[in-house]
């Protein structure tokens, strides 16, 4: 580990509390939970400089004094301790799990008290910046509707960025990613701020990753598609994140998929906006196979395309019937005979440059969730074509180990997923239009495969701090190694099978 030019930073501890003879149960994997409390109130939570621990006040313990110890894999030590029920444990070794119990002094001659339940505490230390959270009473983040209050503050631990501290509100969010131990995050500041370098917004999300262990395919599409026309692109900073006391990893501070004027530059719908020109525009629209299955707001096109309306939220039955026929004439139209003609064909519905450049995002990372879900494009107000973007949500991209196929680096994939895509290379111009913007493209991007290696292997020592508290080891398809060849491997085959220019 190099040394620290600031502080030596900085103890990150989990917790959980299990019974004083079963340390094996610090094993399972625990969700980001609140601080551990026992009998003895006992809690373990991250400070500068170790680990701090509370319990309860007893009367013996006023007048006696506590008895705190530690171990790590042997026996049980002292920790020194007066009176008052808190102590901080420095004598720490980076990547070791601790235990304390704690019990009051008595009188002399009084039957000794017995030890609480142990609390177990993971000693790391962070090599990113770190974003800790503090909900209100240590309250637990049970859903994806509710937020929940906290402090935030952001350290930025020899980056570079600048430091933060505010309030929020937090609550849960993703779909499958939301079902696993490791849970991703929405969080609405109350007042807007820069972060990280980032734009000032209220809205911002924490992305687990927990179906990319190497950290780095969204980057990739973020790189990817900054090299593009499209407007705007999500961008992500890597941290890692306390939440309760409690280290929860790597993580993804990201800009969310909104409206404003820095991200999803689109007219705000509201309420009383239902009739032209303004119930035109702004409209948010995701393809999301999930439709049903999370009760989103939207409909499924007669090519049974899902298509979520995310924006307004709500829409007023004017404006959802406004987007829903024009979505419908725009498929109507791409089906139709004459769907090619340039002035009267699909081209009238649909921004086709931004479509190609978020297609051809989504065909270079091999993205296994293009044109089925998180699929965003959007509608201005008084402008009938429909744009495609911003780009999200890289997880099972570029070689992932977790997809339903295989993802090898050769071969079409992205263009045979959905009605619309396949109906638009029908079109010869489309095609031609496609290739050409390959061929533009791909020599800005011969640099890409080695920037993301270098990523990488600089996440390296916090990955290291993510496998520990998660308990996994990254496999092959996670290494940096594995990363470049596999977009080496892409890039290449994508020129080789792009026809050169007529």
């Amino acid at each position: 580990m190099q040394p620290r030019t600031a502080r030596r930073w900085r103890f990150v501890v989990f917790a959980m509390v299990v019974v004083t003879s079963t340390i094996a149960a610090a094993c399972a994997p625990p969700g980001p939970t609140p601080p551990p409390v026992n009998s003895a109130g006992l809690r373990a939570s991250m400070v500068d400089g170790g680990i701090e621990l509370t319990w309860t006040a007893t009367e013996s313990g006023e007048l006696h004094g506590h008895e705190l110890q530690y171990r790590d894999d042997g026996d049980w030590l002292p920790v020194p301790t007066g009176t008052v029920p808190t102590a901080t444990f420095t004598d720490v070794t980076p990547r070791t799990l601790y235990s304390f119990r704690v019990r009051s002094r008595v009188a002399p001659g009084a039957p000794p008290a017995s030890f609480s339940q142990a609390v177990f505490s993971w000693y790391v230390e962070p090599e990113l910046p770190i974003v800790r959270i503090d909900t209100q009473d240590a309250a637990p983040i049970l859903d994806r509707e509710n937020y929940v209050r906290a402090t935030m503050s952001v350290d930025p631990n020899g980056s570079g960025f600048a430091p933060y501290s505010g309030t929020l509100g937090i609550r849960g969010r993703g779909n499958s990613t939301w079902t696993l131990p490791k849970k991703p995050y929405r969080l609405k500041l109350d007042t807007k701020s820069p972060m990280f370098g980032i734009a000032s917004s209220r809205d911002w999300a924490l992305l687990a990753n927990a179906f990319d262990r190497s950290q780095v395919r969204t980057s990739t599409a973020e790189a990817i598609s900054k090299s593009t026309r499209l407007a705007w692109t999500p961008s992500y900073r890597h941290v890692e994140v306390v939440l309760n006391g409690q280290y929860i990893g790597v993580y993804q501070f990201s800009e969310t998929v909104r409206p404003a004027s820095s991200r999803v530059a689109i007219d705000e719908l509201k309420s009383g906006d239902n009739s032209p020109p303004n119930v035109t525009g702004g409209y948010l629209l995701e393809i999301d196979s999930r439709l049903e299955e999370n009760n989103e707001p939207g409909w499924r096109t007669p090519r049974d395309v899902p298509v979520v309306i995310k924006e307004p939220d709500p829409a007023t039955p004017q404006q959802a019937n406004y987007i829903r026929g024009h979505v419908e004439a725009f498929e109507q139209t791409l089906y139709s005979p004459g769907f090619a003609d340039p002035v009267n064909g699909y081209r009238r519905y649909l921004d086709v440059d931004a479509f190609i450049d978020h297609y051809l995002v989504q065909e270079i990372t091999r993205n296994g969730d293009s044109f089925w879900s998180s699929t965003y494009f959007y509608k201005r107000r008084n402008d009938d074509r429909l744009v495609f973007g911003p780009m999200w949500d890289f997880d099972r991209s570029i070689g992932s180990p977790v997809t339903d196929r295989p993802q090898p680096p050769e071969g079409w994939y992205a263009r045979n997923n959905g009605p619309w895509i396949r109906r638009l290379f029908q079109d010869p111009a489309f095609a031609a239009q496609v290739d050409a913007r390959v061929r533009e493209l791909l020599p800005t991007l011969s640099g890409l495969p080695a920037q993301m290696e270098s990523l990488a292997d600089s996440l390296g020592p916090a990955i290291r701090n993510d496998e520990l508290r998660w308990y996994y080891t990254a496999g092959a398809a996670d290494q940096p190694s594995y990363i470049r060849n596999w977009l080496d491997t892409r890039l290449a085959w994508m020129e080789a099978n792009t026809p050169a220019a007529p």
